[in-house]
């Protein structure tokens, strides 16, 4: 049994603790959550599998379980650090590795869709020009596709990460890492009142 396969097996044992569902879904719409009012059909998406061999990887777990708080940047929601098997139980600065170190750039970043119970609902991190803007914001529309895989002064995209697919998790590109500290949000949910959104802080 591979590991990803372990590790869809873990969460989906801690799901049924939390009352939500592991049944896949197909199809589907989400919302979109820029300024048109109305939901969008999101188009069939590419899932990603984990099969970076650096041992400095670092997950980015993009859910609901990952709830508000209040940090030196502000406001963020939806992100935390995701060993691949605890589910975060809130939005956490991405500035530590999982042992406490900081974050540099010997380190490597994935995202992954860590929703629950939710086969229709899609995550992404974007990067921002700066800090977070104000909403509603209009993204940029190559957002919705993977862009780069450097996260540092150039724009970057995950692009919408679908969920669990056949019981795996879903991931990003690998990106490698520029000294700096870098705000991003979630392409249909950084304009809602939660407002999916974290900061990146990488040491030289």
């Amino acid at each position: 049994m591979s590991a990803r396969k372990v590790i869809w097996i873990v969460l989906c044992v801690l799901s049924s603790a939390l009352t939500f569902g592991c049944a896949k879904q197909s199809g589907g719409v989400i919302p979109v959550v820029s300024p048109s009012p109305s939901p969008t059909a999101v188009p069939s998406v590419a899932c990603n599998t984990n099969e970076s061999t650096n041992p400095n990887l670092i997950l980015i777990g993009i859910g609901s379980e990952a709830t508000t708080v209040t940090s030196p940047y502000g406001q963020i929601a939806g992100y935390a650090l995701f060993d691949g098997i605890d589910i975060p139980g809130q939005a956490q600065v991405i500035s530590k590795t999982y042992a406490g170190q900081p974050i540099t750039t010997t380190n490597t970043v994935q995202f992954t869709n860590i929703e629950l119970g939710a086969g229709t609902i899609f995550h992404s991190a974007v990067a921002f020009a700066g800090k977070f803007p104000p909403t509603p914001y209009v993204f940029p529309s190559p957002a919705a596709s993977p862009v780069g895989t450097v996260i540092g002064n150039s724009f970057w995209s995950t692009g919408r990460i679908p969920p669990a697919q056949s019981g795996l998790l879903c991931f990003s590109q690998e990106f490698t890492l520029e000294p700096g500290t870098y705000y991003f949000g979630d392409l249909d949910y950084y304009n809602t009142i939660t407002s999916y959104r974290d900061v990146l802080v990488v040491q030289p």
